[in-house]
């Protein structure tokens, strides 16, 4: 029986464990990629980070001729900074190509923002969680001062885009007791949605340069729930 109950307790942490303010001590720099092709596409390798974010920015910058896309690979990272990575793809216009995955900060923010965004066959959208989901949820309603600046930015940067701020949460209603058990002995757990369903969202502008998006067949290893999005439950006051 205690070994259920610790059980439990696992699976009720990593439920409210989806999407962190900070995932990274502030002491550490990840080793992300920053680097501009041969084709003047910006690219940018590994977890969202301040650091590379101000490689990303001074590339930019130093160009003469600016580039237009931005190929993005990332697992997520510091959310805030995923909000800032988002804005400044806005403001500066450029379209977004995922490569082989865009999880976490990296398709709440990154993806969203692009001007135009393509998609490869292989190209893996997961979402988990923002600051609408519980945890965060609770810290903001008990006026914790980093979850409402966390929310203020987030829906600051939802309604510059467009984007309805449950795009990264919804899923979270497909979610079961056992969903959260197979995370604890598999590599990755989210959602996912389907081109219609994004629309629903207000992702639009979403081009497959294989004409076919079919990622699972090439990540079989990540458990993601593809749900499916009734356009009533977006009616909201956000």
């Amino acid at each position: 029986m205690k070994k259920l109950l610790s059980l439990i307790l696992l699976i009720t942490t990593l439920i409210s464990g989806c999407a962190t303010v900070d995932s990274a001590p502030k002491d550490t720099k990840p080793n992300t990629k920053v680097f501009i092709d041969q084709g003047n596409t910006l690219n940018y390798v590994g977890s969202i980070n301040e650091h590379a974010n101000l490689r990303l920015f001074n590339l930019y910058l130093q160009s003469k001729v600016k580039p237009t896309k931005l190929k993005i690979s990332s697992l997520g990272g510091n959310a805030m900074e995923g909000l800032r990575l988002g804005n400044w793809v806005f403001d500066n216009k450029l379209d977004v190509i995922i490569d082989k995955v865009c999880a976490s900060s990296c398709a709440n923010y990154v993806f969203p923002a692009g001007k135009t965004k393509y998609l490869h066959k292989h190209s893996a959208l997961i979402w988990h969680g923002n600051s609408y989901q519980e945890d965060i949820n609770e810290h903001y309603l008990d006026g914790k001062q980093h979850a409402v600046k966390y929310r203020e930015e987030e829906n600051a940067f939802n309604k510059k885009v467009n984007i309805h701020p449950m795009l990264a949460e919804y899923g979270h209603k497909e979610f079961t007791f056992w969903n959260f058990l197979y995370r604890y002995f598999k590599e990755t757990v989210g959602y996912d949605y389907s081109i219609s369903d994004m629309q629903k969202f207000g992702l639009t502008n979403i081009v497959l340069l294989d004409k076919t998006w079919e990622w699972r067949k090439h990540y079989s290893q990540h458990h993601v729930i593809r749900v499916e999005v009734n356009a009533d439950d977006l009616i909201s006051e956000y």
